[in-house]
């Protein structure tokens, strides 16, 4: 028996999106909370709530924050009720009662966490708040479960990188500022705790809704998906949607890019439990809310048997410029692979195989999208049986970084591993050790657990 996840963000994610939704399919607040307080800060406290959005019976999240000098309530100049990280010699205590103002962080998109960034050294007279590196390190000091450590060290990092190259910066010189370093350290926090509590092996995910329009930041209008959230997508499926609001946040979408989804039909499963996560907007065109729920799957002893379709079609008339940009564009395609095999056509021309590997619910759609963006007139399909090892993510720790890796189960034996590549060019810029270094090393402590 294996445990998947579905996530189901027709309506966008947000960090404490997630974090209710998770909390909602079952996993103990209290577990959550206990994990938190041993974060080397103060100040701050995780509160659930019920509410409604559209109809729909959801969990909200929300993090409070308080003061702590003196009980006064304040700002600090990051933008958040005072908070401070504990010295090395001080007891973590971030678990507290005394509620201040609390920031309605999510999905009205009117907060301040993850479009607030500042590229200036930290030497700048108007530096101020916490870069990546300094996040990373408070959960590393904390005593979060080791896989939790990796996966929330692993959304900073991406939300980190993502910032960075929106800016054109450095992923040292982004300072998260304002209520959002914060709001996303516990958010980002809580939703790794929760996703280890649950102990899941595979993660599905179904297209994501953006949104559309302007939506207001620090840096004035910017266009829906904002730079951040559009690196952090890049590659993954998205859906058309009419609401004039950013739906999907950086961290929701760095709490994303952290589990390495899959995307496409989850294999056949029974639906153990569900739960709901709720946006601060309660918008009647479309719930706020993120749905996820929790499966279980049969996983074969020699691997997992499931349904693909293959559609194929020939062409001799598209140029290697052609075939270049068609496989970027089927990059944003719901398929499964991609395959260009060169052979020899009709009247000896030299010409091209394309066969996409298709989840069966999809192949209309993509045999569509083959008619459309090639010069083929026709496109054949068949459908297949194929086994499949029982994949499963791992985040390791390099010393350049976070770093996941593909584990490839054969039964109970680990056959494959492989690290992510993106993950590997990441760390191979700004480290000395080569890229097959760097992906040998983390497949290696993969591998060991």
């Amino acid at each position: 028996m294996m445990k998947i996840l579905v996530v189901d963000p027709f309506s966008g994610l947000s960090g404490d999106m997630w974090v209710g939704a998770l909390l909602d399919l079952g996993v103990p607040l209290e577990a959550v909370q206990a994990g938190l307080s041993t974060l080397p800060m103060r100040g701050f406290d995780l509160q659930l709530e019920s509410v409604t959005r559209a109809g729909f019976a959801a969990k909200k999240a929300r993090v409070r924050l308080s003061a702590l000098h003196g009980g006064e309530e304040g700002r600090s100049p990051l933008g958040h009720a005072k908070m401070a990280p504990l010295g090395p010699d001080q007891e973590p205590g971030g678990h507290t009662h005394h509620h201040g103002h609390d920031h309605h962080h999510g999905h009205d998109h009117h907060h301040g966490h993850d479009h607030h960034h500042s590229s200036k050294p930290e030497n700048s007279p108007h530096s101020h708040g916490l870069t990546p590196r300094e996040m990373s390190d408070l959960y590393e000091r904390s005593g979060f479960p080791a896989r939790a450590k990796a996966l929330a060290k692993a959304a900073i990092w991406a939300l980190g990188e993502a910032e960075s190259r929106a800016h054109g910066t450095t992923i040292d010189q982004v300072h998260f500022h304002e209520v959002g370093a914060l709001d996303a350290l516990v958010d980002i926090g809580a939703f790794a705790l929760a996703i280890t509590y649950l102990d899941i092996e595979r993660i599905h995910c179904r297209p994501l809704a953006l949104g559309r329009g302007m939506f207001q930041c620090a840096h004035g209008s910017l266009p829906v998906p904002g730079p951040a959230v559009l690196n952090l997508v890049t590659g993954y499926p998205t859906r058309p949607c009419s609401v004039d609001a950013e739906l999907v946040t950086p961290t929701g979408a760095a709490c994303l890019r952290a589990l390495s989804p899959e995307f496409g039909e989850p294999p056949t499963h029974t639906i153990v439990a569900s739960g709901v996560g709720a946006g601060d907007d309660d918008r009647p065109a479309m719930p706020n809310v993120l749905r996820v729920w929790l499966g279980e799957t049969w996983s074969e002893s020699h691997g997992t048997s499931e349904s693909v379709v293959t559609l194929r079609c020939d062409v001799d008339d598209m140029t290697g410029e052609e075939l270049g940009a068609l496989r970027e564009r089927a990059r944003n395609w719901p398929i499964l692979d991609l395959t260009i095999i060169p052979l020899q056509m009709k009247k000896d021309r030299p010409g091209h195989r394309l066969e996409c590997l298709v989840a069966p619910p999809r192949a209309s759609e993509v045999a569509d999208l083959l008619l459309r963006h090639t010069s083929s007139f026709g496109v054949r399909w068949f459908e297949e049986e194929r086994r499949v090892l029982t994949r499963e993510i791992r985040t390791v720790q390099l010393p350049e970084g976070p770093c996941r890796v593909k584990l490839g189960w054969l039964g109970s034996e680990c056959v494959k591993a492989h690290a992510e590549s993106d993950d590997v060019r990441g760390l191979s810029s700004r480290s000395q050790r080569s890229f097959r270094e760097i992906a040998e090393d983390a497949a290696r402590r993969a591998r060991a657990g």
